[in-house]
């Protein structure tokens, strides 16, 4: 199992360093901690110290890229997840015990969308880009 993860950046040119940069070694032999990731990833989203306006907050786009060679683990992980109030992910965080499809559920709470990229078609990692769209679209 290798979780590699890239960081931040709105440099597209950065981004395509980082993607060309990864190793899909495995291609779908092991079972990936992709809700550790996505975990991690909605912890960078929280809203910011400086009390702007929730308006001012929304506003602004939010989006989380998940690339995999695999499925996620088939059973619940217990993990750090960010405490979501009012559409806000929170810096504070509590230990679950969930599963990847859960956690991209979180998403749709703190607006953040997610794109998920693989060589192959898993049926694990469409649930999970499913997980966040179909609700969007439920609740339009």
């Amino acid at each position: 199992l290798k979780v590699q993860r890239s960081g931040w950046s709105r440099d597209m040119e950065k981004f395509i360093e980082w993607l060309l940069a990864f190793d899909f070694e495995g291609c779908g032999q092991d079972n990936a901690a992709i809700a550790e990731g996505l975990a991690d990833a909605l912890g960078m989203f929280p809203k910011p110290a400086n009390r702007i306006e929730a308006g001012q907050y929304f506003l602004g786009e939010r989006h989380c890229i998940l690339v995999s060679a695999s499925n996620p683990y088939p059973i619940p992980s217990q993990l750090e997840l960010p405490k979501i109030s009012d559409g806000f992910c929170g810096v504070e965080t509590y230990s679950s015990m969930t599963d990847a499809k859960t956690v991209a559920e979180m998403f749709i709470q703190c607006f953040v969308s997610l794109s998920v990229i693989s060589p192959k078609k898993f049926p694990k990692l469409r649930e999970i880009y499913n997980a966040v769209h179909m609700t969007c679209l439920c609740s339009q």
